[in-house]
């Protein structure tokens, strides 16, 4: 008996002894983690005290850097992708703060097939884009999506009287005839219609527009105040059609007319001539030597560039006699030449010319 509570007596000693032991050590790697820890947060205090140079930047200079990133108008930012100023948003939570509070970055909303990027929540988008961008002008270019771009316009209803630059492709122009509201700031328009609009559609109050593309399906459903345009694209036109725009154009200083050739009934409604006092430059597409009656018509006594298709000079008189004759008519001082579709190359016109400084051919 007694040698056994001595053998449980040496036993409980050697335990006490491998604790206190054990203690002592928990004693020591208690320091040692202490330590570590203390360490630890002199690195944390020191990282968190380190300021990125780019961060130290004030914030007007980032917003600047921020807007410089984007693609300079008349381009446009993607809604999504590696253009888009949503990126600033994902980089720390100071440029987060900058994006999110500076209007310039979302102003210009673009809205085709390859700014969306497949993403299907557009209608999500634009409200939060027209929400950011504050009271600043807008940009909205909503093109190439279809019927997809038609729940679009009623969020941007609210802000026509904000919209600066405005670009529409639409299969049907319905949602535009019934729009009736002003745009004071609206400085550029195109329109492009899938089908003819059925409804005049009208810009009541447009005091600052000067530039205007429009194609063939719009024209004649299409109300603006013509007179006060200085640029004028008329795309898929019928030479009827825009001489009847271009008597009311008499401050047009760029035009542009890109037309489909008439039918064999289509008579012109009116070919006395029009002039056009003030324009610089002038652009006529499309092979349709018929239309050379409206060319003819044409007088732009400041005409300082013509761009043209051969065709439109192939009448029954050499090219560069129709040429000539505009020319004589129009008491120009042309300066550029461009032929398009030039079958006879650069040198006739280079011989019948050598007043233009610049004759270019393409074919």
């Amino acid at each position: 008996m007694l040698d056994f509570m001595e053998a449980d007596r040496v036993f409980v000693a050697e335990k006490d002894a491998q604790i206190c032991h054990l203690q002592a050590q928990i004693s020591e790697l208690e320091k040692a983690i202490s330590f570590l820890r203390a360490e630890r947060q002199l690195a944390f205090e020191r990282l968190s005290s380190y300021k990125y140079p780019v961060l130290t930047l004030p914030t007007e200079v980032t917003c600047e850097v921020f807007i410089r990133f984007l693609p300079l108008c008349p381009d446009f930012p993607p809604l999504v992708g590696l253009l888009s100023p949503i990126n600033f948003t994902h980089i720390c939570r100071q440029w987060r703060e900058i994006a999110l509070t500076t209007p310039d970055l979302w102003r210009s909303i673009n809205l085709t097939r390859s700014s969306l990027q497949g993403h299907t929540h557009a209608e999500v988008l634009v409200p939060l884009w027209l929400e950011r961008s504050g009271c600043l002008p807008l940009r909205i270019r909503a093109a190439d999506v279809e019927s997809e771009s038609a729940p679009i316009l009623p969020h941007i209803i609210p802000h026509y009287a904000r919209l600066e630059h405005l670009t529409l492709s639409l299969n049907d122009a319905e949602p535009l005839a019934a729009m009736k509201a002003s745009m004071p700031l609206l400085c550029s328009l195109n329109l492009w219609f899938g089908v003819r609009a059925s409804d005049l559609i009208i810009f009541p109050h447009v005091p600052l527009l000067r530039t205007v593309i429009l194609s063939d399906y719009g024209s004649p459903s299409i109300h603006l105040p013509w007179v006060q345009l200085t640029s004028l694209s008329l795309e898929c036109i019928y030479a009827n059609r825009a001489m009847h725009i271009l008597r009311q154009t008499a401050h047009l200083v760029h035009c542009g007319l890109h037309f489909w050739p008439m039918e064999d009934d289509e008579l012109h409604d009116d070919l006395s001539d029009v002039t056009l006092p003030r324009l610089e430059s002038l652009v006529m597409d499309r092979d349709s030597a018929r239309d050379m009656d409206f060319f003819r018509a044409i007088v732009t006594p400041a005409l300082l560039s013509l761009e043209i298709s051969e065709q439109f000079l192939r009448s029954g008189s050499s090219p560069t006699k129709i040429l000539e004759t505009f020319i004589s008519k129009s008491a120009c001082q042309l300066r550029e030449l461009k032929i398009t579709n030039a079958v006879s190359g650069a040198r006739p016109f280079l011989d019948a010319f050598p007043a233009i400084h610049v004759i270019r051919t393409t074919s």
